[in-house]
């Protein structure tokens, strides 16, 4: 029969705010670590602890216990790399670059539904005269945004009508 080898214990103890105290221990791990190496963190929603492996490069198959075939603790068949790989040198961002994607993205946009609609109704206020540009907003603001003139002489005398579309009713709120 397998005897398990103790291959190292971790201990946590924390006070609470309550007064009480919190204590854990981590019996027997899956594999020894460097204690020197290993940190911890404590959060008030957690305890963080980082753990590193005496064995760099093995994949534990969990936190505590052994393989009880072997007796000893298993290791998924990963072999530590011979030397670490080297660090990937990130590139330093050409925001130029992304700006001129960016402008060029705007050249070619097509607006499409409301979009469209939108961008048809600004080019038209835009080059209006300011009686075409009164007439817009004024049948805009009075129809609760249901209408929308150009002809000044037609809604500058008189008030005009909320015309929901068909079949919605429009209801009037008080502020």
């Amino acid at each position: 029969m397998a005897r398990p080898r103790p291959q190292g214990a971790v201990s946590i103890s924390s006070e609470l705010n309550s007064g009480s105290t919190l204590s854990y221990e981590f019996g027997s791990l899956f594999q020894a670590i460097k204690p020197a190496e290993s940190t911890f963190a404590v959060f008030s929603t957690k305890i963080e602890l980082k753990l590193a492996k005496a064995l760099a490069g093995l994949r534990w198959a969990e936190l505590e216990g052994t393989d009880p075939e072997q007796g000893a603790p298993s290791v998924a068949a990963v072999a530590a790399p011979a030397e670490p790989p080297a660090p990937r040198l990130r590139q330093p961002t050409d925001w130029s670059r992304l700006e001129r994607e960016i402008e060029e993205e705007e050249k070619n946009f097509t607006p499409s539904g409301d979009q469209a609609l939108n961008k048809l109704f600004q080019d038209i206020y835009s080059k209006a005269d300011p009686d075409t540009r009164r007439a817009m907003m004024k049948s805009y603001v009075e129809s609760n945004g249901t209408a929308l003139s150009t002809n000044w002489g037609e809604v500058g005398s008189k008030r005009v009508p909320v015309t929901p579309p068909t079949g919605m009713v429009a209801k009037k709120y008080d502020s």
